[in-house]
């Protein structure tokens, strides 16, 4: 897994690299530096708007990250004309910035110092390459001052004499560590903040760069090494990512004298008359991502469900839903199975949910457990569930799982999920961009997936998944964030192929080996 650091992670590391380590400061600002220089050396490499490297406007801030900029352009300026624009004072710079800015000097490397808005009109700002070291990690969204109005001249907002320029080419833009005026804990950003289209880090990506504005505002983001140890960011982190690597160590190559048992029962609670393709999809889908035995029990059996699936009819109310009756049914088929999905196309009856949410608080602690669509309706947000429990709300039904508004969550929705998870002690998986997984202590984003999977029955297929990698004997926050993970690369690979538009859940399932044989 790929570990994520808050701004305040990033900085303390910064600190155990030279404490336990005895790396000094300018040593790390050196090493971040290079780093740096070398991989924006490879972008103009492969980039249109910069193969032909001519020149390079840096900006720097006073700060920490003005001196990766000073130091970047000592490495730049072999390879092409190198300007910087500077704002701050020298009284307030650290020793290691002001030492790069000296070299920088030393090396006749141009220099303007931006002082007030006058300065940055007549600003020059023509260049193959724009580098923005001017905030980093430290910074958020409040900015003010003449920052904001460097900002808005780089990103093509006015002219040297105040007017809208008319551009001969698009610079490329590069941010150093993180865009400025982007908050790299919460994503947030202000109107003016750098518009990035690749983002080089260190040591690790801020949860930021992944959340609201954040990514379209960081463009592409490479991790560059500051020369500590890679292990420092995983002993603190408490975000993470999933990456390809996760699917073989999660799902180990399979033993010859093994059978069906061995790979988990999944029983499947929903459907109704006139919703039967729901479960239909989720339990495709829970074969598909490895379950050794998939049962259904729903009120209308679709015609076209895998005849490998183990299919129950049970019982209907007026409305086509489960009736209550099959309650006793239901509880001791739970008690045979390794995992239980609960939700798709169940419907709204009121009488259905009343049972539901009595089989809920009956199996609660015994059985891995996903609770998604209408089963989430089951529950108040004042219950304590369990460790084993994971619901899969999107951003509607979250919003009326807490009875709030949505666009009241829309800003905060990492942290209302962990304090959510936190509250009802389960596990939560909050479908919006990115989906964020949470137990309320550890958090995974899963930064994969594309638009075209914004389509009826994506997230039924979402279910079948989690409940399989849930029966496979994962721990319920991981079988939750592989499920997504495996869920996004599935529609990722289905949408080279269809296309996003043509996208359909069918397509994700049918992708599903080509990514599970990544093992």
């Amino acid at each position: 897994m790929k570990s994520i650091l808050l701004p305040e992670q990033q900085t303390s590391l910064d600190s155990v690299a030279m404490q336990d380590y005895a790396m000094p400061a300018l040593l790390l600002m050196e090493n971040a530096a290079r780093s740096a220089a070398e991989k924006i050396l490879q972008l103009a490499e492969t980039h249109s708007h910069a193969q032909q490297l001519r020149s390079v406007l840096i900006l720097c801030g006073s700060g920490n990250n003005g001196g990766d900029g000073f130091a970047i352009a000592r490495h730049l300026h072999h390879y092409a004309h190198v300007r910087i624009a500077w704002i701050g004072d020298k009284e307030k710079m650290s020793p290691e910035t002001l030492t790069n800015m000296k070299i920088s000097e030393r090396l006749g490397i141009p220099m303007a110092h931006i002082v007030n808005e006058l300065d940055v009109k007549t600003l020059n700002t023509d260049a193959d390459i724009i580098i923005d070291a001017l905030i980093g990690v430290g910074g958020n969204e409040n900015l003010r001052g003449i920052v904001t109005f460097l900002l808005d001249k780089v990103s093509g907002m006015w002219d040297s004499f105040g007017n809208m320029p008319s551009r001969q080419h698009q610079a490329l833009h590069i941010a150093i560590d993180i865009p400025t005026g982007l908050n790299g804990a919460t994503g947030l950003a202000h109107p003016s903040a750098f518009q990035a289209d690749y983002t080089i880090t260190m040591l690790a990506p801020k949860p930021g760069m992944y959340i609201n504005q954040g990514t379209a505002l960081c463009g592409t983001i490479d991790t560059v090494s500051i020369g500590a140890p890679t292990s420092l960011p995983s002993t603190i982190a408490r975000y993470h990512c999933h990456e390809p690597s996760d699917i073989a160590d999660f799902f180990p190559p399979r033993r010859k004298n093994t059978s069906k048992f061995d790979y988990g029962r999944v029983m499947i609670i929903g459907g109704s008359t006139a919703m039967s393709g729901a479960v239909c999809l989720s339990a495709h889908a829970a074969f598909a991502a490895g379950a050794g035995l998939v049962e259904l029990y729903t009120p209308s059996v679709h015609a076209q469900l895998m005849p490998e699936v183990i299919a129950h009819t049970l019982m209907t109310t007026e409305e086509g839903t489960i009736h209550p009756d099959e309650q006793h049914t239901l509880l001791e088929a739970m008690n045979k199975a390794d995992a239980i999905i609960m939700g798709p196309g169940l419907g709204k009856n009121t009488e259905t949910l009343a049972m539901i949410r009595s089989l809920i608080l009956a199996i609660l602690h015994h059985k891995p457990l996903i609770l998604d669509a209408d089963a989430l309706c089951a529950l108040h947000h004042t219950d304590i569930l369990s460790s084993m429990t994971i619901l899969t709300p999107h951003l509607g039904e979250y919003a009326r799982l807490t009875g709030q508004k949505r666009e009241d969550i829309a800003d905060t929705f990492v942290t209302q999920a962990q304090q959510t998870a936190h509250a009802m002690q389960c596990t939560l998986l909050l479908k919006n961009t990115p989906t964020i997984i949470t137990d309320g202590k550890n958090t995974i984003l899963n930064i994969n997936g594309n638009p075209g999977m914004a389509t009826a029955g994506s997230g039924d297929v979402l279910a079948g998944i989690i409940g399989s990698v849930a029966a496979q004997k994962i721990a319920p926050l991981y079988a939750a964030s592989l499920g997504a993970y495996i869920h996004a690369m599935a529609g990722d690979s289905a949408a080279t192929i269809k296309g996003q538009i043509s996208l359909t859940a069918s397509d994700i399932i049918k992708a599903l080996p080509s990514v599970l044989t990544l093992q």
